[in-house]
């Protein structure tokens, strides 16, 4: 069983939306955090070699339905990924501010390996940690292989975080709730 490459995609925007609504729940000495992400696209075959497949989408902003009304828009177009790019030009083009009290990460997801295009990962990785700015990678498929392509070398070099979607997993949890035979009703009434 092997999901499609936009199904891979579209299990990887969920889990970057998860990520983005815990941070989102995240305090510090009882004060609510202030959040600003952006959001980058790479690996697009319709965008230039010159930019080395990378484009920012979304600014720094603090406003998450943007945020969520571009990421869930997000359609594959195949490509190389080139992670070191993406995250070298996120590196150079936003205005990262140098505080201790911040913390300051960087998410990067996808299927193909980490060690793809000219610039290496170990240098734009390297590069990132120096800054004080946290590579977390998400391999999209088996953990193992995200190993063997450098995904978890690369959130290691990033002093971050390995982590995997298994693409091939099928399960969900079903909870039953006290309006499940309401909804069924009306669910048949409709159709």
């Amino acid at each position: 069983f092997v999901l499609s490459e936009q199904a891979v995609i579209d299990q990887a925007k969920a889990e970057l939306w998860s990520i983005v609504n815990e941070a989102s729940k995240a305090s510090k000495n009882g004060y609510a955090a202030h959040l600003e992400i952006a959001l980058y696209e790479y690996g697009r075959s319709t965008l230039t070699l010159q930019s080395g497949y990378v484009r920012k989408l979304v600014d720094y902003t603090t406003d998450l339905d943007t945020i969520s009304e571009v990421l869930f828009n997000l359609k594959t177009a195949g490509g190389d990924e080139y992670c070191a790019a993406v995250i070298q030009k996120s590196l150079e083009e936003l205005k990262w501010i140098d505080n201790n009290n911040m913390y300051r990460v960087i998410f990067i997801a996808g299927n193909e390996p980490f060690n793809q295009g000219k610039l290496t990962y170990n240098s734009a990785c390297a590069d990132a940690a120096e800054k004080r700015i946290t590579i977390n990678t998400i391999h999209c498929g088996d953990s193992l292989q995200g190993v063997k392509e450098f995904w978890k070398e690369g959130a290691d070099i990033g002093l971050g975080e390995y982590f995997y979607i298994n693409q091939n997993s099928t399960s969900y949890v079903e909870v039953e709730t006290p309006y499940d035979s309401l909804i069924q009703l009306y669910n048949d009434s409709l159709n």
